[in-house]
């Protein structure tokens, strides 16, 4: 029989912060069903319930980052917690407020969100807008994605060139341009973007 290995909430938070893979299928392996059925059983397609897992590893990705947020309680429970927030913030738009809590097992659920990461969760426009971009640019290709992020750290056009054998810069820059122009596409085809950029251009 397979042991299913643990990881501590340290090595959880690192692993988010390094976008390791090993914890990121570990998440997907201990939390994706649940909460996405939890989802469901709150109204919402299943589709839209595996978006919200995401946007959730997401959403910790930037606040252990860009928000160096410190962990005081458990992982499990914090992660719970923000995926609970988010399908309240879709059911509060549809005007339905109460949701019971959900409980992730025995331990303590009552969890005040800190201040600085609340203020992060209640600019609910800069936070859509992130999720928005965020989401696309994980479904990139490989080669797409890591150009735009080589790019986006200012690495020279000969050197990303060189990184996946492009024969010239000209060849670079012309695919770099593609998956910049491809990524937008995606944004602006997402149902999501009219309500958010409709007085604003992208």
């Amino acid at each position: 029989m397979k042991t299913v290995v643990v990881f501590s909430d340290t090595k959880i938070v690192d692993g988010i912060r390094n976008k390791n893979n090993a914890i990121l299928k570990y998440l997907y392996k201990m939390y994706y069903s649940e909460l996405v059925t939890f989802g469901v059983s709150k109204g919402l397609r299943e589709a839209d319930a595996r978006d919200i897992f995401q946007e959730t590893i997401i959403t910790l990705y930037l606040l252990f980052t860009e928000n160096d947020y410190k962990l005081t309680h458990s992982f499990k429970n914090f992660f719970y917690v923000l995926y609970q927030r988010r399908i309240v913030d879709i059911r509060r738009k549809k005007g339905i407020v109460k949701m019971e809590v959900l409980d992730p097992g025995s331990e303590e659920q009552n969890i005040d969100v800190p201040e600085s990461q609340d203020e992060f969760m209640v600019n609910h426009l800069e936070r859509e807008k992130t999720l928005l971009y965020q989401k696309h640019f994980f479904r990139l290709e490989d080669m797409c994605r890591n150009i735009l992020i080589m790019f986006f750290n200012k690495v020279r056009l000969n050197v990303i060139a060189k990184e996946f054998n492009f024969p010239n810069v000209v060849y670079a820059r012309q695919r770099k341009i593609r998956c910049q122009k491809y990524l937008i596409e995606q944004i602006k085809n997402d149902p999501i973007y009219k309500n958010l950029y409709e007085h604003e251009n992208i």
